[in-house]
This record gives C-alpha cells, structure tokens and sequence, in this order.
C-alpha cells in the first residue's frame, strides 16, 4: 500500500476511517484502483505491485522477492554500500572494485552527489 500512496500523492487506496464495512467495500474495488494507478507506477514495479494488492495471498511475493527486482537494485547506491564497506575487502576484491565496479558506475553517479563529495573532508 506505501507504494500507491507515494505514486498517488500520499492517498492511500484504502481509506477507511477504523470502519470495517467501509474497508469491505473499498477492498471490493481495490483491483480496479490499482488498475487505474498502475500508469503512474514506474514500469519496473508495475507488475510486482499488481501482485502485492492481491486479495489472494498466494499471489503476493514475500518481502525477499521483492527486495530482488530490478526496480530496487540500483548500481549506484550498491557501489556506494561498496566503497562504504571497502576497508573489510581482501586485496582482490579492492581491486575489483576499483577497475570494473567503481569506473562502470562513475558515469552513473549523478553530478549533485559527486560535487558535494568534493566538499568533504577525509
């Protein structure tokens, strides 16, 4: 549900006041309005989405699978968790880092981040 209320500017797809007839009828039509949001879902969460307001649970992905979508694997903040973490690293995994991850991902870093890294004191 937080993630129709971010795309649908904070309103929730079931809001019912603590009233239980009222929360049976908007879960009546929950399908239609997730239909009806889905466009301004971005199409990598588009279909994950429609799977976690299922009324069938069994259609629903865990909290794992859904960590494991594209949509929530961003490079950039997985080489910034690298170079967080790059002091626990043996010496071939620093040096992988530093010649295939870290310079794939430069280009993808954006501006606004790397100029205020330049501010920083080390």
């Amino acid at each position: 549900m937080v993630i129709f209320s971010i795309f649908n500017n904070g309103k929730s797809l079931v809001e019912a006041n603590y009233s239980t007839s009222t929360y049976m009828k908007q879960i009546e039509v929950i399908e239609e309005n997730v239909n009806k949001l889905l466009p301004k879902l971005p199409a990598g969460i588009q279909e994950a989405a429609v799977r976690l307001a299922s009324k069938d649970m069994k259609q629903r992905p865990t909290s794992q699978l859904l960590a494991l979508i594209k949509f929530f694997s961003d490079p950039v903040v997985s080489c910034l968790q690298s170079l967080d973490s790059i002091d626990m690293k043996d010496p071939n995994q620093k040096s992988h880092f530093y010649r295939t991850t870290l310079v794939e991902t430069l280009p993808l870093i954006p501006k606004v981040i790397t100029i205020s890294f330049k501010h920083v004191n080390v």
